[in-house]
């Protein structure tokens, strides 16, 4: 069964499992348990706590990097956008309501992110070192003020 299929969405829900159990152990879910846990991070994290953060990191980050894959056109594109997240998340973490889970807050952040970079990358254009070469430039540009 798809991993987006809850045994509850099943068709086959109420169908003998075959001589096969489906224990507890095949079916994950999310319980509000684990909301709980996630907003108490956002709270202590909130309030300063940087053990908190650094769990909250930790527990989300291969999560926002597949999330920001897919948005990204590079993984060092989906890099920069997950860093990007992670510094928003840290500066706005006090906006987090818990009354929904922190990944859907998270995963929201990353798409909003990986359309602000987006469209910073359609407003500056690309422009290869051979075509500085051609226009005369150096390679190396001097640092902008």
């Amino acid at each position: 069964m798809p991993s987006y299929i809850s045994l509850a969405m099943s068709p086959n829900r109420f169908a003998k499992s075959g001589g096969r159990d489906m224990g507890p152990s095949e079916v994950i879910y999310r319980d509000r348990t684990t909301w709980a846990v996630d907003a108490q991070l956002a709270s202590l994290a909130s309030s300063g706590d940087d053990s908190a953060f650094t769990t909250l990191v930790t527990r989300f980050h291969p999560a926002v990097f597949r999330w920001a894959l897919m948005f990204a056109s590079d993984p060092d594109e989906a890099e920069d956008i997950t860093q990007e997240v992670f510094v928003r998340t840290y500066r706005q973490l006090d906006q987090y309501r818990s009354d929904g889970p922190l990944d859907a807050w998270l995963y929201r952040m990353t798409r909003r992110g990986a359309a602000a970079s987006r469209s910073r990358r359609r407003r500056s254009p690309f422009v290869t070192c051979t075509q500085r070469i051609r226009a005369g430039a150096s390679i190396v540009s001097a640092p902008r003020a």
